[in-house]
């Protein structure tokens, strides 16, 4: 940035700022097997996880085998920081801009999932349960440490703002609790959309791990 002194005189300012690069496939598809049920231990992409090229939400841009690869230029106030532990059980919650229905769409729902697939094999967590409502997500996760949940949620919130090609998708923040009655968590998350009047059973929301047909790790095994 330029800018000029007292004296008319030309002189730079220097803002500091963190360069991160992130080789991320915010581009590609998760194979998933529907049948698959998680086992205790972060989840890892293997060799059946195939990635398969998508369109690019930007006219222009270039994209390689699907993959992208991103900058991200982060300024020291921006991140949002948590008093928890690494081996908290934590409810996350994160909710649209203006509570935009963005994920009452099927393809935008089912790619907030995949999303959320992608960010772990790039930063292993627990991932318990999750739903995806039309204008909000929970994750109930765990993270072991040296991971941290800000910089999974600032990859998810990043990567779905990229992909779907909105701006202005989300809310500033996002919320996180630590869970002491796993369980419980489980229970309200799998009855979000029955609450709203969505479905009659938890099981019949697509988009929610209570229908069995997603990756997770079971609490307890």
């Amino acid at each position: 940035m330029v800018a000029e002194n007292w004296q008319g005189k030309k002189k730079f300012l220097i803002i500091p700022a963190i360069i991160s690069f992130y080789p991320q496939p915010i581009f590609a598809t998760r194979g998933h097997n529907l049948n698959t049920r998680g086992r205790e231990g972060p989840r890892l992409c293997g060799a059946n996880n195939v990635f398969r090229t998508q369109p690019h939400p930007f006219p222009g841009a270039d994209t390689w085998c699907g993959i992208s690869w991103i900058f991200v230029v982060s300024l020291p106030a921006m991140s949002q920081r948590h008093p928890v532990q690494n081996e908290d059980v934590q409810l996350v919650t994160t909710v649209t801009a203006k509570r935009m229905t963005v994920f009452a769409d099927p393809a935008n729902a089912r790619e907030a999932i995949e999303c959320l697939y992608r960010v772990q094999a790039q930063h292993s967590f627990f991932l318990y349960g999750f739903v995806i409502m039309p204008d909000h997500c929970h994750f109930l996760v765990r993270i072991p440490s040296p991971e941290k949940i800000s910089t999974i949620m600032n990859v998810f919130k990043s990567g779905m703002t990229f992909n779907l090609g909105i701006p202005k998708l989300w809310q500033p923040r996002y919320h996180i609790r630590s869970v002491k009655n796993v369980p419980q968590a489980l229970r309200y998350i799998r009855e979000n959309p029955v609450k709203a009047g969505m479905t009659e059973t938890a099981e019949e929301y697509p988009w929610s791990s209570a229908t069995g047909k997603w990756d997770v790790t079971e609490w307890g095994v």
